[in-house]
């Protein structure tokens, strides 16, 4: 296999380059994104009416991005957008910003010509420069983040406060007046979490855990809300009737529709079955900030695509904390097991009423942590289960991406240190350019944060993840 692409003499620049030389809102106004009647900058990707982006600029934390919150789909830095707008290529997104934007293609270190011709040494030199510059760039970035962080604090002074009836805070009331928008949510995700148990069929819900080789007596399950498909107009129908639906957008409950109504739930699509609501509990109260919402049946694209989970939340308002960190978690449990998906958390034993109880946080994903929640693992021991797969291990370790010429290969941190240091080395030896990035791990995150944590590995031939190692019988194996 070839690592390079020696063909051309002048190649486009890493995507890092166009994030950090333009301003996102540049490249929204040279898409001509339309304004709405404040001036502010809206959503292209097809709705009725104007949507609002939510854009980050530099002074915002640097993070130079924007979002809408109601397609979920047009969000991210320069190149993601521009990426989108020329239809998922790659060099097109590079090919229109460098035009645009007047940014200059950059030498191609490997450039070989028909005739054999390479770079002069001048030419090297400064290809070499312009992929350090990259480099560079990506470590500040990094930096950045890391000195960003605040982390949360649990407070233990501060009273839990229980919400016996969340209709107390409805919109006809002088509460919901006062409200600011995060308070709003909460009020729109308890009522519809508190709905669901109303009109949700327990049998289908336990039917789905069953079939897992998960306890029905497990205590968490009475946590997890479940919504039928044919439940859904009955949900539209009665939050469009509680709520403004401009608040409804907001929280990401309904998108715009064509039809007679004039708009639809966000996870409409699900079309069999139902949905299980994997609450984020609000930390010093019983109201919700957010949920993942797990198809029982989900669409074949879905499986295609890997996708198991629907987030609902807007994490520019709130960001939800992992399912299972809870007020009581934190006050009464020096041990965590965190896991990457609901599931394995409540097949961990010690969630059956009788057994001796044990604390756990899951997250939607590889990629669904806020950092500043570790903090409130400070005094904790935190015992980390991730699935035993590749993914999971670049989770749970880290992992380095070495990028030679567009051709990407995957180091684990840790794991795979001897193969990385030797691949460097002959690149090196050759005079290959290469760009190498490192994401950090979960382990690296829990050390930063200060918090004393392990990670379990077992052999994958017991199970996969921890629900696999319950439904062969191998727990006592692990635990």
């Amino acid at each position: 296999m070839s690592y390079n692409n020696t063909k051309y003499k002048y190649v486009f620049p890493h995507p890092v380059v166009y994030d950090d030389s333009i301003d996102i809102e540049s490249v929204l106004k040279a898409m001509s994104c339309e304004a709405d009647n404040h001036g502010n900058l809206c959503c292209p990707n097809g709705h009725r009416s104007k949507h609002k982006l939510t854009i980050h600029t530099r002074t915002r934390k640097g993070t130079n991005t924007c979002h809408c919150h109601n397609c979920g789909e047009f969000n991210g830095g320069p190149y993601r957008i521009a990426k989108w707008y020329k239809g998922g290529s790659s060099f097109e997104a590079k090919k229109w910003l460098s035009e645009t934007f007047g940014i200059e293609k950059v030498l191609n270190p490997d450039y070989v010509s028909p005739r054999g011709e390479t770079l002069t040494e001048e030419e090297l030199r400064l290809a070499q420069e312009q992929m350090k510059k990259v480099q560079q760039a990506k470590i500040i970035e990094t930096e950045k983040k890391v000195k960003e962080i605040e982390y949360l604090e649990f407070d233990e002074t501060i009273k839990y406060n229980y919400i016996k009836d969340i209709k107390d805070f409805f919109p006809n009331t002088d509460y919901w007046q006062s409200f600011n928008a995060q308070q709003r949510l909460r009020v729109v995700y308890t009522w519809f979490y508190n709905r669901s148990f109303e009109l949700g069929s327990n049998k289908a819900k336990y039917g789905y855990y069953k079939n897992r080789g998960i306890d029905t007596e497990n205590k968490w399950l009475k946590r997890i809300g479940y919504l039928a498909v044919e439940d859904f107009d009955t949900i539209l129908k009665e939050a469009l009737e509680i709520f403004p639906t401009d608040i409804l957008v907001l929280v990401g409950l309904i998108k715009e529709d064509d039809s007679e109504i004039g708009f639809k739930l966000s996870f409409s699509y699900v079309k069999k079955g139902g949905l299980l609501l994997v609450p984020s509990f609000d930390l010093y109260s019983n109201t919700v900030t957010g949920f993942m919402l797990r198809p029982t049946h989900p669409e074949q694209w879905m499986k295609d695509s890997h996708m198991k989970e629907i987030q609902l939340s807007n994490t520019s308002i709130i960001f939800p904390l992992p399912f299972g960190l809870t007020y009581s978690s934190i006050k009464n449990h020096n041990v965590f097991y965190g896991t990457e998906g609901h599931p394995d958390a409540v097949a961990l034993p010690g969630n059956v009423e009788g057994e001796e109880d044990r604390a756990f946080f899951s997250l939607p994903g590889v990629n669904g942590l806020n950092e500043a929640h570790l903090g409130l693992l400070r005094g904790k021991e935190v015992i980390i289960c991730y699935d035993q797969d590749a993914a999971g291990k670049k989770a749970a370790f880290g992992y380095s991406v070495i990028d030679v010429a567009g051709i990407k290969e995957t180091y684990i941190l840790g794991k795979d240190d001897l193969a990385k240091k030797m691949r460097i080395e002959n690149l090196q030896k050759y005079n290959k350019t290469f760009v190498e990035t490192s994401y950090e791990g979960i382990d690296k995150k829990l050390e930063k944060a200060g918090v004393s944590y392990k990670i379990k590995e077992w052999d994958i031939k017991i199970g996969s993840d921890v629900n696999d190692v319950r439904m062969y019988g191998n727990l006592n194996k692990i635990f």
